[in-house]
């Protein structure tokens, strides 16, 4: 938590803490600020949760979503940009969404929309790295199909998100063929708030916003369907793919940018 706050503030970002708490346990979401010049009304939240499981070091989940907080922090903060970006480090996101629902409901008109980080370092262009659920296969035949056709590789990012997100979505994946080339990446647009399939979409910080109507993209590298280090020990920084994370990180820069009329998508 300390390391958070202490480059959120390196960086001059306004930086404050949430209280947050399920029970006996209790938390803290570490908010960094970056005030916009023309509004201050309409705010754009970037988040990654910053807990991980008992006994994972926590280097994809979700260190890696950390770490494009502080890299954003970085470089947003030495720019101008219209409208008002929250950085926010979320806490008991694997005790059930706890942190982004107190950030939600708490400051629900004032969000604009947000984007979530989680998971987004782990890579491979090992043929069959990548698992797709037979549950899904009806539902997303063509993306299975493409998959398939290039080996199930676990080489793409996964951009998914409600009907209610549908334009952030799609800015995401525009902006990322367009600053980021080289990077694939898989779009989808899930039914029903993901209640279909929660197991799989309701399962990160990006539901917190969705239930309070409020417009948000997932942005992951689909977790246990590739990373066989997924809540465990394994999930070591040295399993990760930095060139992968770099091309992520660059793509979330681009869609933050754009939202704030500072790009043209």
């Amino acid at each position: 938590m300390e390391f958070i706050i202490g480059k959120f503030k390196a960086e001059g970002l306004d930086v404050s803490t949430q209280p947050v708490s399920k029970g006996k346990i209790k938390g803290n979401n570490i908010i960094g600020k970056i005030r916009g010049t023309a509004s201050t009304d309409s705010i754009l939240v970037v988040c990654a949760h910053y807990d991980t499981v008992w006994m994972s070091p926590g280097a994809d989940d979700n260190a890696s979503g950390v770490a494009a907080l502080i890299e954003l922090a970085g470089i947003l903060s030495k720019i101008p940009i219209k409208k008002t970006v929250w950085l926010v480090a979320t806490d008991m996101e694997e005790d059930g969404m706890v942190g982004s629902r107190f950030l939600a409901v708490e400051n629900k008109d004032k969000i604009a929309a947000a984007i979530n980080l989680d998971m987004i370092g782990y890579a491979t262009e090992t043929p069959g790295s990548q698992q797709f659920p037979r549950q899904l296969k009806e539902n997303y035949a063509a993306i299975h199909d493409r998959l398939q056709a290039e080996g199930m590789k676990a080489n793409f990012i996964l951009n998914f998100s409600n009907a209610n997100s549908a334009a952030l979505r799609n800015a995401f994946d525009s902006l990322s063929r367009q600053y980021v080339p080289g990077m694939k990446t898989v779009t989808l647009e899930v039914t029903d708030d993901g209640k279909q399939f929660p197991w799989l979409f309701r399962a990160s910080d990006h539901v917190s916003f969705w239930d309070q109507g409020i417009p948000a993209i997932s942005v992951g590298d689909t977790a246990g369907l590739r990373n066989g280090g997924y809540h465990s020990r394994k999930d070591h920084m040295t399993a990760l793919n930095y060139e992968f994370l770099t091309g992520v990180i660059r793509a979330t820069l681009a869609t933050v940018l754009a939202h704030s009329g500072d790009l043209t998508n």
